[in-house]
């Protein structure tokens, strides 16, 4: 499942962005970056998986919040398509995208510890 979430969320992103634009999803050019994006959205889930936890409750934070910020990095894109205003591109998002992995495992492994600890 971990190695699953990742590549369907960076590329059904991609599908989405390109349809809701208009826009043509050339693969052939983009597929280094959706293999990064894919790889980069599974880390917490690995790392979820990694711990062994039969508890559903890091799972569901992890998806939770990889879809919040990946549904908000595609309204903002599309929304630029849609209606540029010459701003250009979202540095701050882009900036959030990429430490997004370790602030989404830092929240399922501080889930899956709350779990452990109030089980004790």
């Amino acid at each position: 499942m971990a190695l699953v979430i990742g590549p369907l969320v960076a590329f059904g992103s991609a599908i989405a962005f390109s349809l809701l634009t208009g826009r043509s999803l050339n693969l052939a050019e983009e597929w280094t970056v959706l293999i990064w994006q894919a790889i980069s959205v599974s880390i917490p889930f690995i790392v979820v998986a990694v711990t062994g936890t039969k508890k559903k409750a890091p799972w569901i934070v992890g998806l939770v919040l990889t879809l919040t910020l990946w549904g908000y990095y595609l309204v903002e894109g599309v929304s630029y398509q849609w209606h540029p205003d010459g701003s250009g591109a979202n540095i701050g998002l882009g900036l959030i995208m990429l430490v997004s992995p370790l602030v989404i495992t830092a929240a399922c492994v501080g889930t899956y510890l709350w779990q452990r600890t109030k089980r004790n």
